[in-house]
């Protein structure tokens, strides 16, 4: 690698920056990484924390997970695990009650169970914090 204050003569110049631009591609790729990394698992744990607790179990079963890494590509998913995953929606959007009934009747409507929104504030703060770390990470302004 190319380092600072060596000479490099003319022939070598294409390739002295080439191997520069790799190093430096190579450690933004990990920096990514570990970024996406850290907010899946803050993810799962912010909706941890907001999540309806009746028994905890549910509220528990959040986890971050399944890499998906494909040449420059790179993912992982906030989910449910166990029995958590069955009533996510319900318990994000409200639901009829359990045997199809609706509470408490409103004139002129169905009543729903009401819904305990705890899943949209996380992931709508995703995409910020992730933009505002990668500024952080390769200096740019905030």
């Amino acid at each position: 690698m190319a380092k600072r204050g060596n000479r490099v003569s003319i022939d070598g110049m294409a390739a002295a920056i080439a191997e520069e631009l790799d190093a430096y591609s190579f450690a933004g790729a990990n920096a990514v990484r570990e970024i996406i990394d850290s907010l899946a698992e803050e993810t799962a744990g912010d909706i941890n924390a907001g999540a309806p607790r009746r028994t905890g179990k549910y509220a528990g079963s959040w986890r971050s997970g399944y890499e998906k890494a494909k040449g420059s590509k790179y993912s992982k998913t906030v989910y449910a695990d166990r029995d958590g995953y069955r009533i996510a929606h319900l318990l994000e959007h409200g639901h009829a009650t359990r045997k199809g009934g609706r509470t408490p009747p409103v004139k002129g409507k169905l009543a729903r169970v009401a819904a305990r929104v705890h899943i949209q504030g996380p992931a709508d703060q995703v995409e910020k914090r992730f933009v505002d770390r990668l500024r952080q990470y390769f200096g740019g302004n905030t």
